[in-house]
């Protein structure tokens, strides 16, 4: 009789009894994530606000709307690398551009974007 082997659970750290407690952990909020694709959208989200750099412009694009060269001369950077962050921002649904001849402006792309990195902000503050 060959004897099997439970895995090893660190104390206090699980459930006394192995079972799924759906009611608890919200099961529609837990199976809408999975099956629409919300968490790989959540991730690619995080993943764009992770780069210090892209921060740096969503925060001083916070203030007001600025042109890659305002934003590279108050961040300390060229304007190719700020137009390469402009860029993946934009795809990602951060920024906007609005264009008035050859003059192109940058702003968030609305009030959401000031609504997640503000809160973030006065917590690493406190």
């Amino acid at each position: 009789m060959t004897k099997r082997h439970e895995p090893r659970r660190p104390e206090g750290l699980l459930c006394s009894e192995c079972a799924a407690h759906l009611d608890m952990v919200g099961r529609r909020e837990v199976a809408r994530c999975g099956k629409s694709g919300e968490a790989e959208a959540l991730a690619s989200l995080f993943k764009l606000l992770g780069d210090p750099t892209r921060m740096r412009v969503l925060l001083a694009l916070a203030g007001s709307p600025l042109c890659v060269c305002d934003l590279a001369d108050s961040l300390g950077m060229t304007a190719s690398a700020i137009s390469h962050q402009l860029r993946l921002l934009k795809r990602g649904g951060l920024v906007k551009s609005e264009k008035s001849g050859k003059h192109v402006c940058y702003s968030l792309d609305d009030s959401h974007v000031y609504a997640i990195i503000h809160p973030a902000l006065e917590h690493i503050r406190e």
